[in-house]
């Protein structure tokens, strides 16, 4: 998890430049012709009435350029040079090897849609767009990478981002290798924008110092990334919608301290990298504050440990399915509140739902199905433990839930209390386990194809999974 830090901290940790304006180029003229729909350039905004600015870096004399359609600047920099007000720049296809700096506000950056873009691009370290404490930024159609270091940094301000790609984000000595970073109380809103292959995390968005920071979301693609999906951190909110996050590492998308909604969208195939996560969505504390949970809608597969992880979380999870977690459906950890409704949780191992510690879970219209054997402990491996539900020094409020195929205990309750109204237990060995003083109130539960008992009290407790550290250890 990213350190929380002060400006120049930020730009220390990022390997920024210092963000001085302008590139020493001369300014030129501006046009405000608008081009023929032939040209190579974009069209401007609707409804425009400032500078248009034209940049073609493929054009033979761009450096000696004034910013017209005809004679159009070498790069993006010299543009920005152009005199105050609002201002279009419109960029042809090419490559821009070039670390661009924004620090005027009412900017759009244009490049033309489709295949051939223009990129921004280099082979040396450093950050491709930078935007700093300006307001109503724009850039559309452009593509950010292949370089090392780091794709788009939003320092305060308000950028929007429209069709644009991220690809190729590597590593460097300085900069970790993310695709999209917005700090220091930044507005960063994203609209069909797909980042693809990233060393570190596709997009942060990280604020300790105030609850400005934001994200809105829509249509946001995130494929191939090293150590993080989308990650919102502290006193952000996070609204995402339609999202694709896909073969990555560590975790999907995650909510540490922060505010986060997902609405519609698929997170899949999410690895453990270097023995750590393998989790699709994360809730978890963050500068000490629990993160806020509101999934909708959501389908989760795949998992390398588990599907939708609480760990200092509260919030609601409805309309959700979770396929194929090799380490549970839903883990809700901690004295927080979580409400789950209208889901499934399908073909998990270890357990379907787990509430440990103080949780306090809810599950209404709630269906369990398939939980397989298999945890590896430190020290040995329990090949029996397989529950549909478990519950461990928590609380669970369960009403129409529905738990089958489990390969041990359809509930197992082990020093909580579960209050379980209507639902049924079957295909199991066990149809409900309580030990280690358990409590356990129901009315109208049923059992069908229990392979020993209905209900169990063991002398001796069954094993159970009582930390997560003991689904890591191989």
């Amino acid at each position: 998890m990213v350190r929380w830090l002060g400006r120049q901290a930020w730009l220390a940790w990022l390997g920024c430049l210092p963000l001085a304006g302008g590139w020493g180029c001369d300014r030129g003229n501006v046009s405000t012709r608008v081009p023929d729909p032939d040209d190579v350039y974009p069209s401007p905004p609707m409804a425009f009435s400032g500078a248009l600015v034209y940049v073609n870096a493929a054009q033979p004399g761009c450096e000696q350029g004034d910013g017209t359609a005809a004679r159009p600047f070498c790069g993006v920099g010299q543009a920005l040079a152009s005199p105050p007000g609002p201002l279009a720049v419109l960029v042809a296809p090419a490559d821009y090897p070039e670390a661009v700096q924004v620090t005027r506000s009412d900017v759009w950056i244009m490049g033309r849609r489709g295949d051939a873009r223009a990129r921004l691009t280099a082979s040396t370290e450093g950050t491709a767009l930078t935007v700093t404490q300006a307001q109503r930024v724009v850039v559309d159609g452009l593509q950010v990478g292949p370089r090392p270091g780091l794709g788009v940094l939003a320092y305060g301000g308000e950028l929007t981002l429209q069709d644009v790609q991220v690809r190729e984000i590597g590593a460097g000595t300085a900069l970790p290798g993310d695709g999209i970073v917005a700090v220091a109380g930044a507005r960063l809103t994203a609209r069909d924008v797909a980042i693809d292959g990233v060393a570190r995390v596709g997009l942060l968005v990280a604020d300790t110092e105030g609850p400005d920071g934001r994200l809105d979301a829509e249509a946001l693609g995130v494929r191939g990334f090293g150590a993080g999906g989308i990650s919102a951190q502290g006193q952000v909110v996070a609204a995402l919608r339609g999202i694709t996050v896909e073969d990555g590492g560590v975790y999907g998308v995650g909510a540490f301290g922060a505010t986060l909604s997902v609405d519609g969208g698929t997170v899949a195939r999410i690895a453990r990298v270097d023995g750590q996560g393998g989790d699709a969505v994360v809730g978890a504390l963050g500068g000490g504050a629990p993160a806020a949970l509101a999934l909708d809608d959501l389908t989760v597969e795949d998992s390398a440990r588990v599907g939708i992880l609480a760990d200092g979380a509260g919030g609601r999870v409805a309309g959700v399915t979770v396929r194929g977690s090799a380490g549970g459906g839903l883990w809700a950890i901690g004295p927080h509140t979580l409400e789950v409704a209208d889901s499934r949780f399908e073909r998990s191992a270890i357990v379907g739902l787990a509430a440990l510690d103080g949780a306090q879970l809810t599950a209404r219209e709630v269906v369990v199905d398939e939980v397989v054997a298999g945890v590896a402990l430190r020290g040995g491996r329990l090949e029996d433990v397989g529950d549909g539900v478990m519950v461990l020094g928590a609380r669970l409020e369960a009403e129409a839930l529905t738990v089958a195929a489990s390969h041990r205990a359809g509930l197992l309750l082990d020093s909580g209390t579960v209050d379980w109204q209507r639902g049924e237990v079957s295909d199991v060995r066990f149809g409900v386990v309580v030990q280690n003083g358990g409590q356990l109130t129901d009315a109208g539960l049923s059992f069908a194809q229990v392979r020993e008992v209905d209900r169990l009290e063991p002398a001796e407790p069954l094993p159970v999974v009582r930390a997560l550290g003991e689904l890591d250890a191989p």
